[in-house]
């Protein structure tokens, strides 16, 4: 999975969800936002790699169990949250 702005992007574009709104609700995420959200990221890898993704996000969807599907949205969530702990160069002058 790669966290792109591109995939953060086209999530947005194909769910009409915010991906602020996805754990708004304390307690309660947006488990299947979530998994919706890793599919773009899985893309986005993927496209990185040069290996090609051929299914949809249905057949991505179909393919996580229900038990699977707090793990998938941890490990979206981990993987958002050191995408915001990444140190940023400062400017040296």
């Amino acid at each position: 999975m790669r966290a792109t702005i591109g995939a953060w992007k086209r999530f947005e574009e194909t769910t009409g969800k915010k991906l602020s709104q996805l754990n708004s609700n304390p307690g309660e995420p947006d488990v299947q936002g979530f998994c919706e959200l890793a599919f773009h990221f899985v893309v986005a890898g993927c496209k990185r790699n040069g290996t090609e993704f051929k299914m949809s996000v249905d057949e991505f969807l179909d393919s996580i169990e229900i038990s699977d599907m707090e793990n998938v949205a941890l490990g979206v969530a981990n993987l958002l949250d050191a995408n915001n702990q990444k140190k940023h160069p400062t400017k040296t002058r």
